[in-house]
């Protein structure tokens, strides 16, 4: 099923109460990375994730060449019958204005206690901030079927 435009609040709410996420992006011979990371939240209605890393890490050369980015977001523990998980593509691009590095602060820090010691010791030279723009959820809900009928498309 294929929706456009607003993302549910259960689904807002799947991906705030996940504790970890699981970030693709692209390394330069064209293969995917994948990293988990404990450090994003959405917002915006789910229509920008936010999300840092170390200054100088792959993950910031491999966004610098190509800003396809995807989460998935699946929690632990799940039994197959009630299985679910959210998939966000997007494009990723680094927060530089300071206004915007002081909401993804905001939003990050509660998140994660390392995040906010570091913030607040070194300041936000300690990271590199990212917003993701989503262009597309995919919401798999296995208590719907399994199959078509158990993945939602949401074109943002």
């Amino acid at each position: 099923m294929a929706t456009n435009g607003s993302i549910r609040k259960d689904i807002l709410d799947y991906i705030d109460k996940a504790p970890l996420a699981t970030l693709a992006t692209v390394r330069a011979e064209g293969a995917p990375a994948l990293r988990t990371i404990a450090a994003f939240a959405q917002t915006d209605g789910g229509k920008t994730i936010y999300f840092l890393s170390g200054p100088g890490s792959d993950k910031t050369h491999q966004i610098a060449a190509n800003a396809n980015v995807a989460f998935l977001i699946q929690h632990e523990g799940q039994e197959l019958a009630k299985f679910r998980n959210v998939a966000v593509n997007g494009i990723a691009k680094p927060v530089t204005a300071q206004s915007e590095l002081e909401r993804a602060a905001a939003l990050l820090s509660p998140r994660s206690p390392y995040v906010k010691d570091r913030l607040e010791k070194e300041g936000f030279g300690a990271f590199a901030f990212y917003h993701v723009t989503a262009t597309e959820v995919k919401f798999l809900d296995y208590s719907k079927g399994i199959g078509p009928g158990a993945v939602e498309t949401i074109k943002v």
